[in-house]
């Protein structure tokens, strides 16, 4: 059974993903361009403020959300256990059947979340809390740094050419001087 790890699993399942993802009307789609399209979607359909408190985790809710059918990925699972059996290239056992049935949607959701990030060049930098106990993500994004927290949008800060490579402390003083920004918001 192939890891779900590794290199060629990845580009199996990413190419399935990008497979199941039709953009109405479109001639020449990228890759980048389909995936900006799905979110574009979930944006529209599942970021609304119930769903977000229902749902505060974003795989959670792109779990969720790929339920409802948008694209054409596998939903039957007879279908599910032939794709699982197609990208690890083996025969499942019942215990293993059981195992992907039950993450099907979780899993899937994740590895929509790592493309979309590989595609955007997208890096977490690092988890934070602030004061109020607030949880804060910061990413770097084409030479911007990307702050979420549990119900805000992502703002976008920008820094110094990323041309160069930062030093560790560097980079910590200016996560530093973020979470300082962020804690005089609250």
């Amino acid at each position: 059974m192939k890891n779900t790890n590794s290199k060629e699993y990845k580009e199996k399942f990413n190419e399935y993903i990008l497979d199941c993802i039709e953009i109405p009307n479109a001639n020449r789609v990228t890759s980048k361009d389909k995936i900006d399209f799905l979110f574009s979607e979930f944006e529209r359909v599942a970021n609304y403020h119930n769903n977000l408190k229902k749902f505060p985790n974003e795989q959670d809710r792109m779990a969720d959300y790929l339920q409802g059918l948008p694209f054409s990925f596998e939903f039957e699972n007879y279908k599910i256990l032939q794709l699982a059996e197609k990208l690890h290239e083996c025969k499942l056992t019942d215990k293993q059947e059981d195992v992907i049935l039950k993450n099907y949607w979780k899993h899937l959701a994740f590895k929509i979340l790592q493309l979309k990030r590989k595609l955007n060049k997208e890096k977490l930098l690092g988890k934070f809390k602030n004061e109020h106990g607030e949880k804060f993500e910061v990413w770097i994004k084409e030479n911007k740094f990307l702050i979420k927290g549990d119900e805000t949008e992502w703002m976008f800060m920008p820094i110094m050419s990323l041309e160069f490579m930062l030093t560790r402390s560097e980079l910590q003083k200016t996560l530093q001087i973020i979470n300082d920004h962020i804690k005089k918001q609250f």
